[in-house]
């Protein structure tokens, strides 16, 4: 398409079409970058065990606008959040999955374009080490289950990346990502801030490190981090038949849990929140 021609909001292809929930918007393709450089799907090819992911609201916590205008229109503006750089790492090296997620209905006027955009999201997943950005174009009358606080983003990462959304957490400022979280069955972490809103908070906290700590707190109460494994077994040397057994899930020391080595706990993890601060 044309430099500087607007692109009709009904253009953009939809999460939503994905997972069949029936979006109300006729969607065509959405135009190729070669910006986008990260794997749309298959990330992670060597991750074994349960897939369990925190997803982060783009701007505020993981990136900012450096002229303060709010979202970034192009690459020279735009400016990743070098203070989260350690907390995300922590959580990648404890084998969860990490994502960012944003609404960006400027598209509709080519402020950001994909290709800009694009180019963005590859600096942002690069120096964050993300595993995918997932992004809603649609303006809000668009009425579309992929712009937050509809859970489409979220049912998409769980399709494509087979997210385990139930021991899942959102982390952000906003109300509208603790709403979403709260649609998927995922658990919210919000960064005390006036756009937490009046709604559902399943835990609020002063910063992103302390929302690291507590995810990190919650999934060792549950077990998720037992079950989370990112080796490459094939590349492991067999077992011997005497091998000790790990104390704690009953598979060889050191290797790699299977599938149904812990129960879910759902229920489990609802019970451990606690009431919104205040």
């Amino acid at each position: 398409m044309p430099d500087g021609v607007p692109v009709q909001k009904s253009s953009f292809p939809c999460p939503a079409l994905a997972f069949s929930v029936g979006c109300p918007v006729t969607h065509e393709s959405r135009p190729p970058s070669p910006f986008r450089l990260w794997p749309a799907q298959g990330a992670r090819q060597d991750f074994v065990g349960m897939r369990v992911a925190v997803f982060f609201e783009r701007d505020g916590i993981l990136a900012r606008s450096a002229s303060g205008n709010g979202t970034a229109v192009n690459l020279e503006d735009f400016r990743v959040c070098e203070d989260a750089v350690a907390p995300l790492r922590r959580l990648r090296e404890a084998g969860f999955f990490l994502f960012a997620t944003t609404n960006q209905p400027g598209i509709t006027s080519n402020a950001p374009d994909w290709r800009e955009l694009d180019r963005m999201h590859a600096v942002l997943v690069r120096r964050l080490g993300l595993d995918d950005v997932l992004v809603c174009p649609h303006e809000p009358d668009d009425q579309c289950p992929c712009r937050k606080p509809q859970p489409g983003l979220l049912l998409e990462a769980a399709r494509r990346h087979g997210v385990d959304l139930d021991h899942s957490f959102v982390v952000s400022e906003r109300w509208v990502d603790a709403e979403m979280a709260d649609a998927a069955g995922a658990t919210s972490v919000l960064i005390r801030s006036e756009l937490n809103g009046k709604g559902h908070h399943d835990f609020v906290v002063p910063d992103l490190d302390a929302a690291v700590t507590k995810i990190l707190e919650i999934a060792e109460e549950l077990g998720t981090l037992r079950v989370m494994c990112h080796r490459n077994v094939a590349m492991e040397p067999p077992a011997a038949p005497s091998a000790a057994r790990d104390h704690r899930n009953g598979s060889p020391s050191g290797g790699a849990p299977s599938r149904g080595a812990a129960p879910r706990k759902t229920a489990s993890k609802r019970a451990t929140r606690k009431p919104r601060s205040t």
